[in-house]
């Protein structure tokens, strides 16, 4: 079931890149991926976010699914979490995107 599940995967892409192909439009228009926007280093906002994991003053962590995103500065609020839209006001000083580490054989430490 696997193979089948990957199959139809690989072929969705294949129908949404061909579809925003002939329509012009961006390769995330039609894709279920997160997007950042980050207004004047004072804002930002992610749409396509799973869930908010952490709120401190200092940082904001936001699960997207393939990857966590960390939004780093002073003074943040939280303004708005709905339909997988985040919200976020305050001093912006950097934004990391984490992915998972790959499972490896023999190389991990016992």
């Amino acid at each position: 079931m696997g193979r089948e599940v990957t199959a139809v995967n690989r072929w969705r892409r294949r129908i949404q890149k061909t579809v925003t192909d002939l329509l012009a439009l961006p390769q995330d228009a039609l894709a279920p991926i997160a997007r950042l926007t980050c207004i004047g280093g004072q804002e930002v906002v992610v749409e396509q976010a799973v869930s908010l994991l952490r709120v401190e003053e200092r940082q904001v962590e936001l699960d997207l699914g393939d990857m966590t995103l960390l939004i780093e500065g002073d003074g943040f609020t939280v303004h708005l979490v709905a339909s997988g839209e985040v919200h976020v006001t305050g001093r912006v000083d950097r934004i990391v995107y984490r992915r998972p580490q790959p499972t490896g054989r023999g190389g991990g430490r016992s």
